[in-house]
């Protein structure tokens, strides 16, 4: 049996730019995230859609103030980087 490489672990001089790491972060964050998103909705009971779209607009602040902290984060390292 062939086994395909799911992965490969980055370098930091494998990247040409920070959009570059922007790109790669979403695309990770994306993969990571498909697990637990359900997008058939006839899937889940109309309940079970109910309380997760209810616990998102819950935690949505406070997700969208840690990604804009992460970035700034990102930013600051990029530019102390290239330095």
């Amino acid at each position: 049996m062939i086994q395909v490489q799911s992965y490969r672990e980055l370098r930091i001089d494998d990247l040409r730019s920070p959009r570059e790491l922007a790109q790669i972060a979403y695309d990770v964050g994306v993969q990571l995230g498909a697990g637990s998103l359900r997008e058939s909705a006839g899937l889940q009971p109309k309940s079970e859609r109910q309380r997760e779209l209810a616990s998102l607009a819950r935690l949505e602040p406070r997700i969208r103030n840690k990604t804009s902290e992460l970035v700034t984060e990102l930013m600051a390292g990029w530019i102390e980087f290239r330095r």
